[in-house]
């Protein structure tokens, strides 16, 4: 009897061991069937899959919506998502059937199926599941640094609920190196990505640079809110959105897709939509080759908030999302509002002659980068962690640049500073007047004026008496005809009274800003004033400051016949990059090639 009940136990393991084979070790829920009917107890149904998704650590909760860990050979771990908010997807059940599936005993045989959508919305929309699974505050396809700036590795940081999916990336401290160009202060890895690009000047680079940082520091700023990023060149094919795309494969290791603008709102949001559902490999939004101006409305509202909320695509719900973007536009000779302006980072990038000469053109050598970008992914990414390490062992000193986005500027300067790169946002008030189309407007009216004698209300520098000097709103209407500006709202305005208001609503957006200006072959600075006062009572005027005509420099010639060589031996006037820590020595990854070459460049054969 004891032996018949030995053969008969291990029979039962036998066949558990068959199952569990058969099914490659996915876990079982009996007494539910296809169409989601639970025929045993309906608590310890539940409680068995709340335990399996638990138990499985692939199931998380991330920003409101629960996602799936999953694995592939080819690309590595991503998540999926299972639902958002609280309606589960069509696709959660077969996403699922990886970690259990369910079953129900037949007469001769377990029928087994696929865990029923009816069961799963139940169990994953109940309060106990939610307080079970796992969350992320934070979740990235590289390294991340931590609110101490510790570097949080692959894998799940339960202590600051960090997910990271990729490889393991070493910081490289690199000190920063005493030249006058800032491409030849950077780490060879970084040096050799971006020195073929034509950017406008130092600054520009150094602002590029301060988007590259901002997407490593991303967890960093979604509250406190980070600018967008303009890329505007004087033509096209000098290498905008070239440069984005590899931006994108730098911190994603892909290249990211591209967001067709529409001046429809409620389509532009649908497609900004279909690009931010959760678990999206992408945290760079490019908008690429933008035509008119860069603002309105949606993209305003957005830009600087800590959440991003559009129309689903294909629904009638909205999709809501942490905005833990980089957001990039590229236009060529790019015009914003002011509203964007002020929610931007302008980055010029200048070529002269035909930009087929340093890049050709074609696809097969705008891949050669795009290829160069993810074999050195790693290289430029340590360097860039290096940076952030370096700045943490100095103190963590803030930037002092002015920003509308304060705690971004203070950040990004920070670090931008210690790595010996001062020029961050030098440029970033001349910029902001180059793209500003209300700026543009008053530089139109202001050379106008000046060209046609207006001298009750202009002023060059002489004393004059505020009280009388200068006109009202009223009285410019005739001018702002006259150089055609503003020229719809007051052709639309149906009385002078309007006109009138039209007019001081185009000067009290621009009062005290200083803008460039053009007369014949003199050239300053104009600032719009007013004088204190109310409505349209104000009077304004124009106070202008000429620049002293440039003298002609006077260069000594050594007695040998040679002129001394410029030295680049020494940062720019303000950078106060630390001195290299004791025993810290540059270096690169054991594997790197990365050595400049004679005449510049990154190596690459844009020949092939």
């Amino acid at each position: 009897m004891a032996t018949n009940s030995h053969v008969q136990a291990l029979g039962e393991d036998l066949v558990q061991g068959l199952e569990a084979l058969s099914h490659d070790g996915t876990e079982i829920v009996y007494d539910v069937n296809g169409r989601g009917e639970v025929m045993g107890s309906r608590p310890q149904a539940l409680d068995r899959i709340r335990e399996i998704l638990k138990e499985s650590g692939q199931v998380y909760l991330y920003d409101g919506n629960v996602v799936l860990e999953k694995p592939s050979e080819t690309d590595g771990k991503r998540l999926v998502p299972l639902m958002y908010a609280d309606k589960l997807l069509p696709t959660a059940p077969s996403h699922l059937s990886a970690l259990f599936f369910c079953a129900i005993e037949g007469k001769d045989n377990t029928i087994t199926y696929q865990p029923p959508g009816k069961i799963i919305s139940e169990v994953l929309n109940h309060p106990t599941t939610r307080d079970l699974l796992l969350r992320i505050t934070c979740y990235r396809r590289l390294p991340v640094f931590n609110q101490s700036f510790e570097l949080c590795g692959p894998g799940y940081h339960s202590d600051s609920k960090i997910l990271v999916h990729g490889d393991n990336i070493v910081p490289i401290p690199f000190p920063p190196i005493l030249a006058d160009k800032a491409i030849n202060r950077l780490p060879p890895g970084l040096r050799a990505w971006l020195e073929d690009f034509c950017f406008n000047s130092d600054a520009d680079l150094v602002n590029f640079l301060g988007g590259v940082m901002s997407g490593v520091l991303i967890n960093h700023l979604v509250v406190p809110g980070k600018p967008c990023f303009v890329f505007t060149g004087n033509q096209r094919n000098i290498g905008k959105t070239l440069l984005a795309a590899t931006t994108g494969i730098i911190l994603d290791g892909e290249t990211p897709p591209l967001i067709h603008h529409s001046e429809d709102e409620d389509e532009f949001g649908k497609r900004l939509g279909a690009k931010i559902k959760p678990g999206t490999p992408f945290s760079v939004l490019l908008f690429d080759n933008r035509k008119e101006s860069i603002g309105g409305g949606l993209l305003e509202s957005l830009a600087l908030a800590s959440r991003v909320s559009v129309r689903r695509l294909g629904h009638n719900e909205d999709i809501s999302r942490v905005n833990d973007f980089i957001w990039i536009f590229t236009a060529n000779n790019a015009r914003a509002t002011t509203d964007m302006t002020s929610r931007s980072v302008i980055v010029h990038m200048h070529y002269e002659g035909d930009p087929r000469v340093r890049f050709k053109g074609t696809t097969k050598e705008e891949e050669a980068l795009k290829n160069f970008a993810r074999q050195h992914r790693q290289q430029i990414l340590g360097e860039l962690f290096g940076m952030v390490i370096r700045w943490r062992e100095a103190g963590m000193p803030l930037g002092t640049r002015l920003h509308r986005c304060k705690r971004w500027a203070e950040l990004i300067g920070g670090i931008l500073q210690v790595a010996g790169l001062p020029e961050f946002l030098a440029n970033q008030e001349e910029s902001v007047v180059e793209i500003d189309e209300d700026l543009q407007e008053l530089i139109t009216l202001a050379e106008y004026v000046i060209a046609n004698g207006q001298p009750d209300i202009v002023s060059t520098g002489g004393a004059i008496d505020k009280n009388v000097f200068g006109r009202r709103s009223a009285d410019w209407v005739k001018l702002f005809r006259e150089a055609k500006v503003c020229a719809t709202a007051i052709q639309s305005a149906s009385n002078e009274r309007l006109q009138a208001t039209a007019v001081g609503t185009f000067f009290s957006g621009r009062l005290n800003r200083s803008v460039p200006v053009t007369v014949g072959t003199k050239t300053g600075k104009a600032v719009l004033c007013a004088q204190t006062g109310r409505g349209r009572q104000r009077r304004y005027w124009l106070e202008v400051a000429w620049d002293e005509p440039t003298p002609t420099p006077q260069v000594d010639i050594p007695a040998s016949g040679i002129e001394p060589a410029p030295s680049s031996n020494a940062l720019p006037p303000g950078a106060v990059g630390p001195a290299p820590a004791e025993g810290v020595v540059p270096c690169v990854s054991a594997n790197s090639d990365l050595v400049p070459t004679p005449d510049g460049g990154n190596g690459v054969d844009w020949q092939e």
